[in-house]
């Protein structure tokens, strides 16, 4: 596991990354001993150490009147870290109702890459209670690498699903084991829909994903938008329920 990697993806800057990992190979120094370890000017790293220092990454102490840094111990940064995220999630509540008072226009986002994606997966598995979903389940299986757990950790909130997909051996494979994971499938002629992309309904929300090798997500929160997809939805729902099963 490469440690500056992991400090760069929690939010620390690479010099700040560096810094901290030659506290922690050192033990302590001073701002020159760490300064010429890490490769930094001493100016850098004097300014990189009282970030880290505010932050709680580490710690300063006084040798014959010269100012020396010691990493913390990575137990308690941990530790540090858990109640700061725990008071976010304390005052969630708070940041919704504050979210959700001053969303008048900003009611589409739009995410990129393989992240992306995963995050709106989440998001759909933390809120919805049922989901519409059309298009082309070959290629969400082909390109979605984390799909197949999404489903298994949907078929265990006990979340239901009705799918609408063109036939393909993975449609038909879909509407086979459907019952056995909440889900219900309709099949629809393969020439009808013809795109790489699926769609996703719950609740308010419609989740249009790109499957191409840049994967993208849409996400349109509007009552209005996704009731019109719903009535399409089922629309077509019926129009082929009774041919598909």
């Amino acid at each position: 596991m490469n440690l500056k990697s992991v400090l760069t993806e929690y939010g620390l800057k690479t010099n700040h990354a560096i810094v901290l990992l030659t506290c922690l190979e050192i033990g302590s120094g001073s701002v020159a001993a760490i300064a010429k370890r890490a490769g930094l000017s001493r100016s850098s790293c004097e300014a990189v150490l009282e970030i880290l220092h505010r932050g709680g990454f580490v710690t300063s102490f006084k040798k014959k009147k010269v100012l020396h840094y010691a990493a913390q111990d990575p137990r308690i940064i941990i530790q540090v870290v858990k109640r700061k995220a725990f008071a976010l999630e304390q005052a969630l509540p708070q940041f919704l109702a504050t979210y959700s008072e001053n969303r008048i226009q900003s009611n589409t986002r739009y995410y990129e890459g393989r992240e992306g994606v995963q995050i709106v997966l989440n998001e759909i598995l933390n809120e919805a209670d049922d989901i519409l979903t059309y298009g082309s389940v070959e290629d969400l299986f082909a390109t979605v690498e984390s799909f197949p757990d999404f489903v298994e950790k949907r078929f265990q909130k006990k979340i239901l699903v009705r799918a609408l997909l063109p036939n393909s051996p993975k449609a038909q494979e879909r509407r086979e084991i459907g019952l056995q994971k909440l889900m219900r499938v309709t099949i629809i002629p393969e020439d009808y829909y013809q795109s790489g992309a699926m769609a996703f309904l719950w609740k308010h929300k419609l989740a249009l994903v790109s499957l191409n090798v840049n994967q993208a997500v849409i996400v349109i929160e509007s009552k209005e938008l996704v009731n019109l997809q719903r009535a399409m939805f089922n629309a077509l729902w019926d129009a082929y329920a009774k041919d598909s099963n």
